[in-house]
């Protein structure tokens, strides 16, 4: 098993014990931990490319050498650059920057990110610099990273972020408007319900306010 994913799957799981506070349940904090460890492992740049999500195997050593194997990505995606990101340690606007970044690919040490032009101002060299030398620190190798400016850039942890803070808000809303008090009220004294006043909580409370 190579020294950098023994490594990842350590920081993965340190993570995922942090996260079991705010899991509904500590089954499903457990769970969710361990379908990261499953989903996420480096892959091979092989003929044909990886669609995303899906795992491939990592080229192995050839016998009697000393040297680590080169390892390549597809350039679909990596399906664990958000868990990555987390594990790296960054902040401020290093951090912002990598999360605002899409994951294109990785040829030999050179690690290349894709980001919308419209996040430009984000783009500075020593947090480009500070991002490679924590996935270099996290990958146990020297690397470089090259970050690229690119219209309608795919899914990067920023958006799915939001995307799941919208889809979380809709599903307070949805949760507020069919509660059978709120419908009594609406019936009975012609009441309603605020824009913009609903909101989802902690989904350990499972409930929204």
């Amino acid at each position: 098993m190579p020294a950098e994913d023994v490594q990842l799957y350590y920081q993965v799981v340190i993570k995922g014990r942090d996260d079991l506070k705010i899991a509904p349940d500590p089954r499903l904090g457990f769970e969710m931990t361990l379908l990261r460890l499953l989903v996420f492992r480096p892959g091979e740049l092989s003929g044909a490319q990886s669609a995303p999500g899906v795992a491939t195997p990592t080229a192995p050593a050839k016998p009697g050498s000393a040297g680590r194997p080169v390892v390549k990505t597809s350039v679909a995606a990596d399906a664990g650059w958000s868990e990555r990101i987390e594990a790296l340690g960054l902040d401020g606007f290093a951090k912002q920057l990598a999360r605002h970044c899409e994951w294109k690919g990785r040829e030999g040490d050179t690690v290349r990110l894709g980001l919308e032009p419209r996040m430009k101002h984000l783009l500075q060299d020593d947090r480009r610099a500070a991002i490679e030398q924590a996935l270099g620190g996290q990958l146990n190798e020297k690397i470089r990273v090259q970050i690229e400016l690119i219209a309608g850039s795919g899914p990067t942890p920023a958006k799915l972020d939001d995307q799941r803070n919208l889809e979380r808000q809709q599903a307070a809303e949805s949760a507020i408007e069919s509660d059978p008090g709120i419908r009594a009220l609406k019936e009975k004294f012609g009441a309603t319900v605020r824009a913009g006043s609903v909101q989802p909580i902690d989904k350990a409370n499972g409930a929204a306010k």
